[in-house]
């Protein structure tokens, strides 16, 4: 598994590199007080990065919801199980 990993990693930087040799023309990016001038690339790069913590943070109300909801149904399983008597185990044999 780690060589399927490894593998993985390997393509991802590598297309990041291909990515960045096909999109290395400078862009200005201008704020009201200041511009710069970077790399296309890192300009989509740094849009993807952005993009992505703003879906977690967009999800991470839901996702906490969620573990709050899990952790109060397994106090209540808990509750109701008879003492000493494994939730896994069926007896509706």
């Amino acid at each position: 598994m780690f060589y399927v990993k490894l593998t993985l990693a390997l393509c991802i930087v590598l297309a990041g590199l291909a990515f960045h040799v096909r999109n290395a023309q400078p862009v200005v990016i201008d704020f009201y007080l200041a511009s710069y001038e970077i790399p296309m690339s890192l300009l989509v790069a740094v849009a993807l990065l952005i993009g992505a913590l703003l879906g977690v943070l967009a999800s991470l109300p839901a996702r906490l919801k969620l573990q709050r909801d899990k952790a109060r149904l397994g106090r209540e399983l808990k509750k109701l199980q008879p003492q000493g008597q494994d939730p896994s185990v069926d007896d509706a044999d």
